[in-house]
C-alpha cells in the first residue's frame, strides 16, 4: 500500500483500505494470536494502530478536501475498543466546521466525541440541541439517548422533552400509543446502559430504567441493571396490556 498510494495519491480507497488492514485487522490479529508475550502483544498492537493512523494522516495531506478520510480518521480516534484520542477527534471536526457546514455524520460524531470527554458536557449539550432542532437526527437512536441524558443533567424536570417524544416513532411514521413509546424508551435505555464502558453520559438513565421496569412489571431477572450478561427482553413481557 505504500507503493499503491505513491502511484495513486488521490484515491480515497487505497488510503482507507491500508489504514483498515493495519488499525483494525492487524490490531485485532495480535489481540488473539497465541504464544506471544503480553508486552510484545501490546507493543505490536500499538505499532499497527499508529501505522494505520499515519496512512489516514498522509491521505488527508494528499486530499485536503476529502471529508471521507477525515471521517475515517475520527472513527479510529474515537473507537471505544482501542486507545482513543477524543479531544483530537473534536479538533479535526471543528476544523472542518470552520470551513463548511458539517455533513450529518460528522455532526453526529462531534456529539459522540464531546459527550465522552469529562468536563465538556455543556459543549456536548449545545451540539445535542442543534441536532435535535434540525429534526432529521431525531431518528438516530444514539442521538436520542445522548440528548435524553444531557437534558437530564442540564435542564430542570419541567423543561425536559417528554420521554414519549424522545423515544416515539420516527418522524415519517404514524403516531403510536403512549405505552408503545415508553416501551421503546425502556428498550433503548437498557441497551444504552450496557454501554457504560464506552464513556457516554448516563445521567438519569438508571433512574428512568428503574421507573419503567416497575411500570411494565418486568421481573427482576430480566433487569439490565443486574451485573453479568443481559440479552434483552423477551417479547412476551410486553404482550399483556395490563402488565
Amino acid at each position: 500500500y505504500n507503493t499503491i498510494t505513491t502511484l495513486q495519491p488521490h484515491s480515497y480507497y487505497y488510503w482507507d483500505t491500508a489504514s483498515w488492514h493495519l488499525a483494525y485487522n492487524a490490531y485485532a490479529d495480535y489481540a488473539d494470536k497465541p504464544n506471544i508475550p503480553d508486552a510484545r502483544r501490546r507493543y505490536l498492537q500499538k505499532e499497527y494502530l499508529a501505522r494505520g493512523i499515519r496512512f489516514l494522516e498522509e491521505g488527508i495531506e494528499n486530499n485536503p478536501e476529502d471529508l471521507a478520510l477525515r471521517q475515517r480518521y475520527v472513527d479510529v480516534l474515537t473507537d471505544p475498543f482501542k486507545p482513543n484520542d477524543l479531544p483530537k477527534a473534536v479538533e479535526i471536526i471543528r476544523e472542518v466546521q470552520s470551513q463548511r457546514e458539517l455533513p450529518r455524520l460528522l455532526h453526529h460524531q462531534l456529539l459522540y466525541a464531546l459527550s465522552r470527554i469529562p468536563g465538556r458536557g455543556e459543549e456536548a449539550w449545545q451540539v445535542a440541541q442543534e441536532l435535535w432542532t434540525n429534526g432529521i437526527s431525531r431518528d438516530t437512536p444514539s442521538i436520542r439517548l445522548i440528548y435524553f441524558s444531557l437534558q437530564w443533567k442540564f435542564l430542570p424536570p419541567d423543561q425536559r422533552t417528554p420521554l414519549e417524544e424522545i423515544f416515539g416513532p420516527r418522524q415519517d411514521s404514524p403516531p403510536e400509543p403512549r405505552r408503545a413509546s415508553r416501551q421503546n424508551a425502556l428498550k433503548y435505555l437498557s441497551y444504552y446502559w450496557r454501554r457504560k464502558r464506552e464513556g457516554f453520559p448516563m445521567d438519569g438513565v438508571r433512574e428512568t430504567i428503574e421507573l419503567l421496569l416497575q411500570e411494565f412489571k418486568i421481573p427482576a431477572e430480566f433487569s439490565p441493571l443486574n451485573p453479568g450478561g443481559w440479552r434483552g427482553y423477551p417479547a412476551e413481557l410486553f404482550q399483556n396490556p395490563e402488565a
